[in-house]
């Protein structure tokens, strides 16, 4: 009676075992799947930034081009306020007696850039307007010379 019961708990102990085995293996096998999917997911992080690192490098080439392209560039700019006032305006149009302001602005721009040894460009761009208060008096000399 003593082996039979032996025998009994022997069985049982095996079963048990064998069922913690199982459930240990498949714990064993539902972790190795989630690392499988985290690892995938991290190597498509990776393939991201190494395409965000690639774009970068291309972004980078072009800005030195870009830079190259202006490096040697001189920009000047300048600007002419002119306001001149009259008393006793004379024109052809004019009130008797009446006082005239008048304004005009000149705007420059100048862009030069060489080129190695090639030579030079160079570009002068002028914007202006008003003619000031010479249209409005009459002079037998003009007031502004150009």
């Amino acid at each position: 009676m003593r082996v039979k019961r032996l025998f009994s708990w022997l069985i049982v102990l095996s079963l048990v075992m064998f069922n913690c085995s199982l459930a240990f293996a498949k714990s064993i096998e539902e972790e190795v799947a989630e690392l499988k999917s985290k690892i995938s997911a991290l190597e498509q992080k990776l393939s991201q930034q190494e395409g965000k690192i690639g774009k970068q490098e291309e972004l980078s080439k072009d800005l030195e081009k870009i830079k190259e392209a202006f490096e040697g560039l001189n920009i000047s700019a300048s600007i002419t306020l002119v306001t001149q006032g009259t008393h006793n305006a004379n024109g052809d149009n004019q009130l008797p007696k009446e006082d005239v302001l008048d304004a005009s602005y000149s705007l420059d721009l100048t862009l030069e850039k060489a080129f190695e040894d090639y030579g030079k460009a160079f570009s002068h761009l002028e914007a202006g307007k008003g003619e000031g208060v010479e249209d409005e008096l009459k002079l037998l000399a003009h007031v502004n010379i150009l």
